[in-house]
């Protein structure tokens, strides 16, 4: 990640993208200028030790409570990749977010046309964007609670 950290006090929200399994210091510098880190996966194996690896490096820095994990490109049902990624990532204590991406053509499409996928005229693309809305929305509701001080310790003179 090669940021300038005062480009991150002038921004009011920054995306850092990473390669796939991104060195500890790469998350370190990242987490420098990042409040939350957001992890998409595949529901795959190869993608567990990367992401066991991450979790590691975040603990390691003390924001292990600072990410979460978005599973993308889940197969539709009758297939059970996704699924049985979730129950394997709960096992294992993995925050993840509530919903997933699921794997539509649709994606595809809008990247072969360059637009967004809310923009494609078939509105079975829509069920796409909507998954991003939800993660969307997720992800603010996230961070708002990391934002907002316990009212509860406030009350009891525990917070200022």
């Amino acid at each position: 990640v090669d940021a300038d950290p005062s480009m991150a006090r002038e921004a009011r929200h920054l995306i850092v993208d990473m390669r796939g399994s991104p060195s500890a210091e790469e998350i370190e510098d990242a987490m420098r200028l990042a409040e939350v880190m957001v992890i998409p996966i595949m529901p795959s194996g190869l993608a567990l030790d990367t992401l066991l690896q991450t979790r590691r490096d975040l603990s390691r820095l003390g924001r292990e409570d600072r990410y979460r994990v978005l599973l993308t490109a889940v197969p539709p049902w009758p297939y059970r990749r996704g699924p049985h990624a979730r129950a394997q990532l709960r096992e294992l204590g993995i925050p993840l977010f509530g919903r997933d991406i699921r794997r539509l053509e649709a994606f595809e499409a809008a990247a072969d046309e360059g637009v967004l996928v809310r923009e494609l005229s078939d509105p079975r693309a829509q069920r796409g964007w909507e998954d991003y809305v939800r993660m969307g929305e997720e992800l603010v509701g996230w961070v708002r609670d990391l934002r907002t001080p316990d009212l509860r310790a406030v009350r009891s003179g525990g917070g200022t």
